[in-house]
This record gives structure tokens, C-alpha cells and sequence, in this order.
């Protein structure tokens, strides 16, 4: 796995793997690629929605940043409802 530059946390990590929520937020996400898509991760329905409205520039951020695009909008993300890993 390569590690680079996440547009979120300012750190260098795995590729595939994104901060997304600050340690003190109640809400618990990951956004994650699978299958070529960049998805935003988290166990409640609700909480996905929230996390969609505050994160919207950070997940827009990491579109372009996995398509390799600076300048461009990127593409809608896609929230899944499924439970975390711890």
C-alpha cells in the first residue's frame, strides 16, 4: 500500500484510508475506496447524513485528490450505512 498526503488530517497515510471526524466529534466515519470509488463509512443513517452536510468539502477534497484532479469538482461521494470496524 502506498502512503501519501491525506487532504483531511494533513498527514501521510495509506492511500485508501481517510481521516475524517476529530477525535472529540461524537460521529465515527472512515472514507474508504473501494472498487474505484471514494465512499464515506459510517454506522448510522443519521450520522451520514450529518457528516455529509459538514464534510462536504473534505470529501470533495479527497475526490480530486484520488482522481488526480486539483482543479476539478470531483464526483458526488456516496454514503453507505454499514457499522465500523473498531
Amino acid at each position: 500500500m502506498v502512503e501519501k498526503f491525506c487532504a483531511v488530517c494533513r498527514r501521510t497515510h495509506e492511500s485508501t484510508v481517510h481521516c475524517l471526524v476529530p477525535e472529540n466529534d461524537r460521529l465515527r466515519a472512515r472514507v474508504v475506496e473501494l472498487e474505484g470509488e471514494i465512499r464515506l463509512r459510517c454506522a448510522d443513517l443519521d450520522d451520514a447524513e450529518k457528516l455529509r452536510n459538514h464534510y462536504r468539502e473534505a470529501l470533495e477534497a479527497i475526490t480530486r485528490e484520488h482522481a488526480g484532479e486539483p482543479q476539478s469538482a470531483g464526483r458526488m461521494n456516496q454514503i453507505d450505512n454499514v457499522a465500523l470496524n473498531p
